[in-house]
């Protein structure tokens, strides 16, 4: 187990991530069922071009946008339909992105993702429609979009899905898809054959899942013993 340290002049050396044996655990509490020898060994030709670092970072920020997703659609939402329908429509929007966004990874939408990551820019687009609801004395969508604030700010909502999403066993999670799917799109952007591309993330995908099972049977080994 042990730290990467991310430097920068004059500044405090930041872990941007912890690698283990079954995995690496960002600070912001996301978790891939990869390691960075499994990376460097089927993608060592990306990783040559960009740290480990900032392809984790990207697909972090990947991870994070059902959040942003789900807040900016939960706005829009009520200010078209009654309170009542729409946080319903909300959830159900922010559940689409979640599903869909490894799939929709790209350099121009990454690019809006990171701009509405800022806490600034997305507490404004909240605050902006919920001070016209108490305006207008909408206190139905005023409480709903604070409620619909609140589970998408904090990752309610993302850690709940996540929840129900480990329930598969037999596929990789969403955050490994994400990170496969970054690095592949690097490969492609850099000029690497389709064919170089595809036989790199069969074998991440090989290797996200025999990391994954190593991670099941270590806890299985925790549990048993507790007993």
């Amino acid at each position: 187990m042990s730290f990467t340290k991310e430097k920068s002049a004059g500044k405090r050396e930041i872990p941007p991530y912890l690698e283990t044996p079954t995995g690496i655990f960002t600070v912001g509490g996301v978790w891939f069922f990869t390691t960075k020898s499994a990376l460097k060994e089927f993608a060592g030709e990306v990783l040559e071009k960009y740290p480990l670092e900032n392809l984790i970072g990207e697909a972090e920020l990947w991870v994070r946008s059902t959040d942003k997703a789900g807040i900016l659609a939960g706005m829009l939402i009520l200010l078209i339909f009654d309170w009542w329908l729409a946080f319903p429509l909300a959830l159900l929007a922010g559940y689409f992105w979640y599903i869909s966004k490894s799939g929709l990874i790209s350099n121009w939408l990454g690019s809006l993702i990171r701009f509405f990551d800022h806490d600034f820019v997305i507490v404004t687009a909240a605050v902006v429609p919920l001070s016209w609801f108490g305006i207008q004395e909408m206190y139905g969508h005023l409480a709903a979009g604070f409620l619909l604030f609140f589970i998408f700010k904090f990752g309610w909502f993302r850690q709940f899905a996540d929840k129900m999403q480990r329930s598969d066993k037999q596929k990789p999670t969403l955050n490994d898809r994400i990170l496969k799917m970054v690095i592949v799109k690097k490969a492609l952007a850099d000029g690497i054959s389709l064919k170089e591309t595809e036989e790199m993330e069969k074998n991440l995908t090989a290797a996200i899942e025999k990391t994954r099972e190593q991670h099941k049977s270590a806890l299985s080994r925790v549990k048993g013993k507790k007993k």
